[in-house]
């Protein structure tokens, strides 16, 4: 039995040394990337099982007391909440978050441009050539652009006086109309990630369709 614990000493020493290690330079400070954070979770319940595993040996006190506390610390790192780094902090997030999260993401960003562009492409290759594609391509809110240019700047020069008062009293009323149109529009795109992209890859097609 004493042969056994030595052994088990000897072989579980080394992973309870790294995880003091780990514990320490979280202390400091020092951000744990991905890997380490999976080897941190790892060493833990490692030194867990270790402690279940040392309850057999009664005469082990002050080692079992050693681990104990080694668990109770990392279990403690583990689900603490650190409040300072759920602060707010807006400026740290523009220059560092967001910009990191972008270039982390920047494939998918290129492919989405891509995307929307072809559509803007296709749209205004359709326009160009047909131009009664106008009422198949835009929806209903966009009706009055069914119009040419041309007969659309007669009908505001007729309008004249009148028209402008219109828009000016809707003025307010469009923007919040535009900002509640963009956010459906982004949520959408959002949830239809759920279809494996093929919803998102749609509605950017679309837009990019109206566009052009």
């Amino acid at each position: 039995m004493i042969l056994n614990l030595k052994r088990f000493i000897e072989q579980e020493e080394t992973y309870w040394s790294e995880l003091e290690k780990i514990l320490h330079d979280r202390k400091q400070g020092i951000k744990s990337n991905a890997e380490k954070l999976k080897r941190f979770s790892y060493l833990y319940e490692r030194a867990s099982g270790d402690l279940v595993k040392l309850s057999a040996f009664s005469g082990e006190k002050e080692l079992r007391i050693y681990l104990e506390s080694l668990v109770a610390r990392a279990y403690s790192e583990i689900h603490s909440v650190n409040n300072r780094k759920l602060a707010f902090r807006p400026f740290y997030w523009l220059y560092a978050v967001f910009p990191g999260t972008f270039r982390r993401n920047f494939n998918a960003f290129l492919l989405t441009v891509i995307i929307f562009m072809a559509g803007a492409m296709l749209g205004g290759l359709a326009i160009m050539t047909e131009s009664s594609a106008k009422e198949a391509i835009f929806p209903m809110q966009f009706r009055h652009l069914h119009q040419s240019p041309d007969k659309r700047v007669e009908t505001e020069e007729q309008n004249g006086e009148e028209r402008s008062s219109t828009i000016q009293g809707s003025a307010p009323a469009f923007a919040a109309h535009l900002m509640v149109n963009n956010i459906k529009v982004s949520i959408l795109a959002l949830a239809l990630g759920m279809t494996f992209g093929i919803g998102t890859v749609l509605v950017m097609f679309y837009n990019g369709v109206i566009l052009g």
